[in-house]
């Protein structure tokens, strides 16, 4: 049951021709339109037009129409030189807030030629002061011109490897038309949650390498931002008692998750057999349970992976596992898993949640671009999620101050934990006194508008699927509603204006960690940790720090190499 008016585009110039061009692929499944070609001039059902080449004839042809057009130029027949320039956007109300005014360098391909400018003109890029993207009014109707032609997709592209800090201004015009023709007939979303990220640190003292505990909570609680501290199960057989306390008695705002089991090189990433997985997962949660029960520490069932990735062969065992998501860096998941077969919207979509799966939500490692990178996951509606390193906090390094003072500047951000940023993770539309909700996570939490009195939950995941899922629908005290269903639209359900619901959508076949026999025991994990903390506590600069050789054998080598040189950045 589809609930939004899709948005009709028409698209002229053979280079761009929807069947040939997968972009357009991509952006039908992020937003609601679909494109056709569009050669003889007739505008009949067509909310706007894509025009590949800039003929003035033909676009003022299209604008008298009535609709609004874009038009790029047509792709050159050998590829530009490629330079690093200076860009800058414009304070203009055309552009989401979240971009207004942001200054940033890229390799981008030199303009074709000058952009004339008209009286009306508004800017809304500029190139070393020339403008590269604009608005102009004609016949009555807005035109959007740019001086870039836009990328070409091939079937195996996605959006992510076009719309990243090293490169987005091709991309971003055509974006920001598609959104803004679409504001009123797309999904909606909740405040955007946003939470920062400490990989690594142990909590056997009150500080960890550069980082302090009790300088951090201060931080959070003075400046309103949460942080949460993702440790390695591995570690948690003692935690310092002050420290113990000092988490205690700032939670929620300082709070710690998971990040992997035993952190060894691409632990998550690995292709393992599935009762392998299934092993390493639930001991992860069994130490972090332990925790829990030893310390009255609450450990968020949320998996930050180790260094960023996680193979899609984990994904199936989280969920059975009751995992609430996994946090991990969308570059890694393309590299980890070079034969599955992603959506080409991978990157636009706010979480990738698949059937049987736990969902996995985008995060962003703290290096050089990052401040463009939460930008541009601001404009996506993605999580704004930080992932740090205590050597991010040493002197004169202020990346926490920067991170908040950006999420702070945005509309419409709301902080939280990384269990509060997965139950965010949702979309909605209101229609009379029913409400559709899509969530993008395995459970979410909503507060039901007043007006509503029925509920339609959409499962887009199931779509053409045999697999059943339980839904339930609970207030705090009660529940509502629960069925076992494969139907990807589910209602309507009768439910109060204004109560808080508990939403979610599990696999059937849920494991008990306890059930789960654990992995078998190994010393490399034990020794790779020790030596990291040793490495981390000494604050000994990451570039001058080198493999020691356990032993002679090629496997000892080898572990050494992969387990100091490329896992312990991470």
């Amino acid at each position: 049951m589809g609930v939004c008016r899709q948005l009709t585009i028409g698209v002229r110039g053979e280079a761009l021709a929807s069947a040939v061009n997968p972009l357009f692929s991509a952006l039908a499944c992020v937003f609601p339109v679909e494109f056709r070609p569009w050669t003889n001039g007739d505008c009949h059902g067509l909310d706007a037009l894509i025009l590949s080449g800039q003929n003035p004839e033909e676009i003022r042809g299209a604008a008298k129409a009535g609709l609004p057009v874009f038009a790029a130029p047509a792709p050159p027949h050998s590829p530009a030189s490629a330079r690093s320039a200076e860009f800058r956007l414009s304070e203009s109300s055309v552009l989401c807030a979240c971009l207004r005014g942001h200054r940033f360098e890229e390799q981008e391909w030199e303009s074709a030629s000058a952009m004339p400018m008209a009286a009306d003109d508004i800017v809304l890029a500029s190139q070393d002061g020339k403008p590269i993207w604009l608005q102009r009014r004609i016949e009555g109707t807005d035109v959007t011109l740019v001086t870039s032609p836009l990328p070409w997709f091939t079937a195996e592209d996605h959006i992510y490897e076009n719309f990243q800090a090293n490169g987005f201004l091709r991309l971003l015009p055509l974006l920001q038309f598609i959104r803004n023709l679409t504001s009123e007939a797309d999904w909606q979303s909740p405040p955007t949650p946003a939470c920062l990220l400490v990989d690594d640190p142990s909590l056997h003292t009150r500080t960890y390498g550069h980082l302090d505990f009790h300088r951090l909570a201060v931080d959070a609680r003075e400046q309103g931002f949460y942080v949460s501290v993702a440790t390695v199960p591995l570690d948690s057989w003692w935690i310092n008692r002050q420290t113990r306390e000092l988490f205690r008695e700032n939670a929620p705002r300082v709070s710690v998750l998971l990040h992997g089991n035993d952190h060894t090189y691409q632990e998550l990433a690995r292709s393992l057999p599935d009762a392998e997985n299934l092993s390493l997962l639930a001991q992860a949660l069994r130490r972090s349970r332990r925790l829990e029960q030893r310390y009255g520490m609450h450990v968020c069932r949320v998996m930050e992976c180790p260094h960023g990735s996680v193979s899609v062969a984990m994904l199936e065992p989280m969920a059975r596992l009751g995992y609430e998501a996994v946090f991990a860096s969308t570059a890694h998941l393309l590299r980890f898993n070079p034969g599955a077969a992603f959506r080409s919207s991978l990157g636009a979509e706010h979480t990738l949640l698949e059937k049987k799966a736990v969902p996995v939500i985008p995060r962003i490692r703290a290096q050089a671009g990052w401040q463009t990178e939460v930008r541009l996951a601001a404009f996506l509606g993605q999580p704004l999620i930080l992932a740090a390193h205590h050597w991010d906090f040493a002197d004169q390094r202020h990346l926490a101050a920067d991170f908040v003072r950006i999420v702070n500047s945005l509309p419409n951000v709301r902080w939280g934990t990384p269990t509060d940023v997965a139950r965010a993770c949702y979309q909605f539309r209101q229609k009379g006194d029913v409400l559709h909700l899509k969530p993008g996570s395995r459970r979410v939490d909503v507060r039901i508008p007043h007006a509503t009195r029925w509920l339609m939950i959409h499962r887009p995941w199931l779509r053409g699927t045999l697999e059943s899922e339980l839904l339930v629908v609970r207030t705090q005290e009660n529940e509502l509603f629960c069925t076992a269903s494969s139907a990807d639209a589910v209602g309507p359900i009768p439910v109060q204006g204004g109560a808080a619901l508990q939403i979610s959508s599990s696999v059937l076949n849920r494991v008990d960690c306890d059930s789960v026999l654990p992995p078998r025991l190994r010393y490399w994990p034990l020794v790779r940790k020790l030596m990291v903390e040793i490495r981390d506590r000494s604050r000994v600069p990451f570039h001058m720090w080198r493999p020691v050789r356990l032993n002679d054998t090629p496997a000892g080598k080898r572990q050494v190499a992969e387990g100091v040189n490329r896992g312990s950045a991470c």
